[in-house]
């Protein structure tokens, strides 16, 4: 049962090794347990088992009540009901993460890390991850000085910890075809690092909500509903744990206080409207967790949808008009760049580029990234007079501002104070002023025949042509200022971009696939609590590898790999007792 419900849909051959090394093999394998198996018998008992357990993080199934405004201005908003909200229990969901088989990794103090300089002789301190960066810091200072204590235990003297909560939501599609689509919120803390958050297979990206059944009455849900699914999530239990604290016995059998804090809230730009209520004049959070909670706070920049498929693809995209513009009806310019040849570069950080990239088809945000970090080579004087006035200004611009979010563990001295590293939003860069660029229309950009003289010869008429300019006056462009003041708060831009809750989405649409499609989203959070109960069992079974009663046994070999352990070093750190 827990090789079939690991999450992996495709059987490869290391899932078949898997299978046998772990099942087969097993010494508590069984032939016999195996007369009459039907799967979906014992999945309904697992899954009865599981429902009655006293497992809290559990899904739970909750209505949403929204007001529907009727459209008149003598009508009072109609209410409305929305069946099908899916979510767990967000204490319960933190005091589980604390017993995660991970949980070891946990970083339950800040500190502040420094690169030593050898030829300034100075000490320059790095921004990388969120335990180490100023919010975190400043956090606990305010919980160690003002942490508020509980009326029944007013003298405790347990260590205070600060949890740092992040989340991430974004609407999704299941299929590459239909309807099916999901609307998941993922929970992730910061006090474990990014390499570890990352991992899509680690189990620190928790499924916390989702939504089961869309209403058909609405096209798009009302941006209030995000406001009422937040005050479903933020129910008593934790206000008064983000108040006062909880206790939780860590993995360590040390007792603490843990505060659970807001400190990013990774979504798009429509859902940081919704999150701020200003469509609505509602917020959840301030409704919730008192009116000193500032929510623009967490809702930090967006990379990915933001710079990466916002910024930099309208500013590449005008550079392929500049070059058909230079060109005067002629694409040689535009093919020239395209022949260009840029090697590939590392598993990760430079991909194949596409056949013709001036075509911006079908490019995820990892192509437009590669292309930037590429731009200034390519574009070398195609031609000179465009490259000096207008290439120059929006590749460095743009390197400088992607430069800064993605550069390796910037320390204090290399990043600009915060006011001066873009110009504010009326400052526009030169580009800005640049006139429309006129364009060739599709029929002089394709072929002539032969014998005719090329378009480009005669100049085209004012009614062939047409103008593109490129608008800097838009929001996107006016959160370029934020992103140094958001690494100096919560460290570098991987940690809590929405590319993390991007692939988080894989998950779902993994567990998607092995479900017959009938209320898919009630299945998936089943099998999701599943992959849960089976890591704990894990878990246990290694706790108990270590109890007194094995001691007379010569030796334990544990199922799972998630502890390895080096057996040269572990035989020669000259202890006596491992000797055979």
């Amino acid at each position: 049962m827990s090789w079939m419900n690991n999450g992996n849909t495709a059987k490869s051959e290391a899932e078949i090794t898997a299978f046998v090394q772990k099942v087969i093999e097993s010494p508590d394998f069984k032939k016999e347990d195996l007369d009459s198996f039907d799967a979906h018998r014992e999945n309904q008992r697992f899954n009865k088992a599981v429902s009655q357990s006293n497992l809290k993080s559990q899904f739970m199934e909750v209505s949403v009540n929204i007001l529907v405004p009727s459209g008149n201005a003598m009508v009072l908003p109609q209410p409305f009901t929305v069946p099908g909200l899916l979510h767990r229990d967000l204490t319960a969901t933190i005091v589980d993460a604390f017993s995660d088989p991970l949980a070891h990794l946990l970083h339950f103090l800040p500190f502040k890390l420094f690169h030593h300089d050898a030829t300034k002789q100075k000490d320059d301190w790095v921004h990388r991850e969120l335990y180490i960066s100023d919010a975190f810091l400043a956090e606990q200072e305010k919980v160690q000085r003002y942490g508020k204590l509980p009326a029944d235990d007013l003298d405790c003297k347990r260590e205070k910890v600060v949890t740092a909560l992040m989340f991430s939501s974004d609407a999704t599609h299941l299929t590459d075809f239909g309807n099916a689509k999901a609307w998941p919120i993922y929970l992730m803390l910061r006090n474990l690092s990014k390499y570890f958050r990352s991992q899509l297979n680690s189990g620190q990206c928790i499924i916390l909500h989702t939504f089961h059944r869309y209403p058909t009455h609405f096209k798009t849900l009302p941006p209030i509903f995000t406001q009422n699914v937040w005050k479903a999530i933020l129910d008593d239990d934790f206000i008064n744990a983000y108040h006062y604290g909880i206790v939780i016995k860590c993995i360590d059998s040390v007792e603490r206080r843990i505060y659970p804090q807001f400190f990013t809230y990774s979504v798009d730009y429509p859902e940081k409207c919704s999150n701020l209520g200003e469509y609505s004049g509602l917020n959840a959070f301030v409704d919730c967790l008192g009116p000193k909670f500032n929510p623009s706070q967490m809702l930090v920049i967006d990379l990915l949808h933001e710079f990466e498929l916002g910024v930099w693809k309208a500013l590449f995209t005008h550079l392929i008009h500049l070059l058909h513009a230079a060109g005067c009806g002629s694409d040689d310019l535009v093919v020239q760049l395209d022949r260009r040849d840029i090697s590939t570069f590392g598993h990760g950080t430079i991909c194949k580029f596409a056949v013709n990239s001036s075509e911006i088809k079908k490019l995820a945000a990892q192509d437009f990234e590669d292309l930037l970090q590429c731009a200034l080579p390519a574009f070398e004087e195609l031609p000179r007079e465009i490259a000096a006035c207008n290439r120059r200004q929006t590749s460095q611009q743009a390197a400088m501002s992607s430069a800064i979010p993605r550069s390796m563990s910037t320390a204090n001295s290399n990043v600009p104070p915060p006011s001066n590293v873009l110009s504010p939003t009326p400052s526009l860069p030169p580009i800005a002023a640049t006139p429309p660029v006129p364009l060739p229309t599709a029929a002089a950009s394709m072929s002539i025949p032969e014998g005719q003289p090329p378009a480009a010869s005669t100049p085209a008429s004012g009614t062939n042509r047409k103008c593109k300019g490129l608008n800097l006056f838009i929001v996107k462009f006016h959160f370029l200022s934020d992103y140094v003041r958001h690494i100096h708060l919560f460290g570098m831009t991987d940690s809590y971009s929405t590319q993390l809750g991007e692939l988080a989405h894989q998950l779902v649409k993994r567990l998607y696939s092995l479900t017959n499609k009938k209320e898919a989203i009630k299945q998936i959070s089943k099998k999701y609590t599943w992959q849960r109960v089976f890591r704990q069992a894990e878990k246990k079974e290694e706790e108990e590898a270590d109890q007194p009663e094995h001691l007379s046994e010569h030796h334990i070999i544990s199922r799972s790999r998630n502890s390895p352990l080096n057996v040269f070093t572990f035989a020669q750190d000259g202890d006596p007792a491992k000797k055979c």
